[in-house]
């Protein structure tokens, strides 16, 4: 047996592709790879409010599929209903009396709709809760509208040499500790922590050492790095803030479709339409120009530089790949957990890092400013985003006892002593017959 195995499933495979996505949405926001980079922020597609609006109309589209999914989901229900009608009183002769089963008490959930099961699960059985549970839910949506977008126009720096990454991972991970049981209601107790602690090392190492190190680098770049606080000066606080709010948004996705049951394309739609108004608005009474002064005067660009003419291709790319991943991002935290998107983000990192070192010091010629810097960033990137894979089971560690807790494996002995105790039963009823 290896030390470690890379576990390649279908939901590695979205991890992956989201990824790639990422990476060629945050390339083509922007056209000189190294004016971009260099200066902490510059400007960008991700400020030019016209393609913010028009990629929020293409997200409002996503409501032609929640509505069309609710369709089909209603004709299967409908023949589920025809076909148990056909069945519904049915007669079995035993002993010469008959015996009529009815079909209603075996009525679950599935024969339901979709808005039923919603209505159900939540006991939403009055006006009142009703209104609560919508008022909830919009609010929620508002929420992960407002902090998506924010990121999106604000820290989407996301390249390995950049401070921000561990400053990202650091609080987006921190916030998803702290908040998730919060509005999971988990219990938080000394019990629970100790079988937490015995039963997940496998997840609890990688995680202390990616924020012993993501820390680690922060105070290196504050106090080693001169120049990081002509970059990022005030900005930093900015940047924290939208992590936070990030790793909440995560959260209360995952909150959404897994504890309420609401329908990814629907949120999608939500926020593609809030997204329309508000840059309607926006493109109107502000207007690119001032949009754009606006985030300059916000995060004190260090340079002061016009905005350059983008081709075509640039924004069919940025706009295109910016709606795929919307979906795609609920898709990892639905099938997986936000904790495998923050392994995507870091995945991101690694997969343009070669791309962004061969156009800037292959093409472009340019040189590391600190070559300590550049190295350290580089290496704690690369090892915290192996160590989210381990977290995330998607990378298996094959010794010291570490995979014997994987979700997997938990599985395959619990399916392991089901069969056992099938076979003793078997054999005790054969014992019984044969007496």
């Amino acid at each position: 047996m290896s030390l470690c195995k890379l576990d390649i499933n279908n939901q590695t495979l979205i991890i992956i592709l989201t990824s790639i996505i990422w990476a060629i949405n945050f390339r083509s926001s922007f056209k000189n790879i190294n004016l971009h980079m260099d200066t902490g922020s510059f400007y960008s597609l991700k400020f030019d409010p016209l393609l913010i609006l028009i990629k929020n109309i293409i997200c409002s589209f996503y409501l032609i599929a929640f509505f069309i999914e609710m369709k089909m989901y209603h004709v299967d229900v409908d023949k589920n209903k025809i076909e148990q009608e056909k069945i519904e009183d049915f007669e079995i002769e035993n002993d010469n009396n008959k015996i009529y089963y009815n079909n209603e008490e075996n009525t679950d959930e599935e024969s339901l709709g979709e808005i039923e099961s919603i209505t159900l699960y939540n006991k939403l059985g009055t006006k009142r809760a009703k209104f609560y549970f919508i008022l909830k839910v919009t609010i929620a949506i508002i929420f992960i509208y407002i902090s998506e977008e924010l990121y999106f126009i604000i820290v989407n720096n996301h390249i390995l040499d950049r401070i921000i990454c561990s400053i990202r991972n650091f609080f987006i991970l921190f916030t998803m500790l702290i908040f998730s049981p919060i509005l999971f209601r988990k219990k938080i107790n000394k019990i629970n922590i100790k079988i937490f602690f015995d039963l997940k090392r496998h997840q609890i190492i990688p995680l202390i050492i990616i924020f012993i190190l993501s820390l680690s680098l922060l105070m290196y770049n504050v106090f080693g790095i001169p120049r990081f606080h002509v970059v990022f000066n005030i900005n930093i606080l900015y940047y924290i803030i939208c992590f936070i709010l990030i790793g909440m948004e995560m959260t209360i996705i995952k909150y959404l479709v897994d504890k309420l049951f609401i329908n990814k394309f629907l949120i999608l739609g939500i926020k593609g339409l809030l997204g329309t108004v508000i840059f309607i608005l926006i493109y109107i009474k502000v207007g690119e120009n001032k949009f754009y002064d606006f985030f300059d005067n916000l995060l004190s660009f260090e340079y002061m530089m016009k905005p350059e003419h983008f081709e075509l291709y640039y924004k069919i790319f940025y706009v295109m790949t910016f709606c795929i991943l919307q979906y795609l991002k609920i898709v990892v935290i639905n099938k997986c957990s936000p904790m495998h998107l923050v392994s995507t983000m870091m995945i991101t990192d690694i997969i343009y890092f070669p791309l962004y070192c061969l156009e800037r010091f292959g093409i472009q010629k340019h040189k590391v400013s600190v070559s300590l810097s550049f190295g350290f960033n580089n290496a704690v990137g690369t090892i915290n985003m192996i160590l989210m894979l381990i977290f995330n089971e998607i990378l298996e560690l094959n010794f010291c006892g570490l995979n014997e807790q994987l979700r997997k494996n938990i599985i395959k002995r619990e399916k392991k002593e089901t069969e056992q105790l099938l076979k003793v039963d078997n054999y005790d009823e054969n014992e019984n017959c044969n007496e």
